[in-house]
């Protein structure tokens, strides 16, 4: 997907839902914001004008942002345990109360391989989230999970970006997550921001009285 003239200005605390059907760029932007590799501005094919200004933090330092893409697997062994990957990352001083809140602290003794996808989608928003990061990226973090996994996983992001004020920048297909954790939307087509605004001013103009379905897809 090419991007056409996409402007955005993302002040620090923001928390910023970029919504879409399948094919609509959302993913591509996420690539461009993070200068992930494989997105080539070299190549003929792309005509790139303008510039990329990231001020929201510096994209050569990435120690405050996490990011969880879509169906991401993190680099580490299917083999560990849950339990044994966690001691990797904390040094032996797991991080009990999110293990609890994500349901996770039944799960320490599990291998990696065999966990459900509820399971592993909620293992990897905990690495994403366990180590304060002032700035998060979540690619349709909740996509092919049953409604429990799913409120699990968004009362723990809830819960931490009220008390730590990150800022949350996130793809979805679900007006459930726009409505529990976005300040702002953003709505893309064809590689194009079509709409953009406040939540309860968007939630008005479109007459969205109920959050239980997609928007798209």
């Amino acid at each position: 997907m090419i991007l056409d003239r996409i402007n955005l200005c993302i002040p620090k605390g923001a928390r910023v839902a970029i919504c879409g059907p399948n094919g609509a760029g959302k993913s591509t932007l996420f690539n461009v914001m993070l200068n992930i590799p494989g997105v080539d501005f070299k190549k003929k094919t792309h005509k790139l004008s303008g510039k990329i200004n990231n001020t929201l933090f510096d994209i050569k330092n990435y120690s405050n942002v996490k990011v969880h893409l879509q169906n991401s697997k993190i680099g580490y062994s299917t083999l560990l345990e849950v339990g044994e990957l966690l001691r990797l990352c904390f040094q032996d001083e797991l991080p009990k109360e999110m293990l609890e809140k994500l349901g996770l602290k039944g799960k320490l003794k599990q291998r990696i391989s065999s966990l459900s996808g509820g399971v592993f989608q909620k293992l990897n928003i905990l690495l994403v989230v366990a180590t304060n990061p002032k700035v998060i990226f979540l690619d349709e973090m909740t996509t092919g999970l049953d409604y429990e996994a799913r409120k699990q996983i968004l009362d723990y992001l809830r819960d931490y970006i009220t008390r730590s004020s990150a800022t949350l920048i996130f793809i979805t297909h679900y007006l459930e997550e726009i409505y529990d954790l976005a300040e702002e939307i953003y709505f893309m087509d064809k590689g194009k921001i079509k709409e953009y605004g406040k939540l309860a001013e968007l939630f008005v103009k479109y007459n969205i009285t109920t959050i239980d379905r997609k928007i798209w897809g």
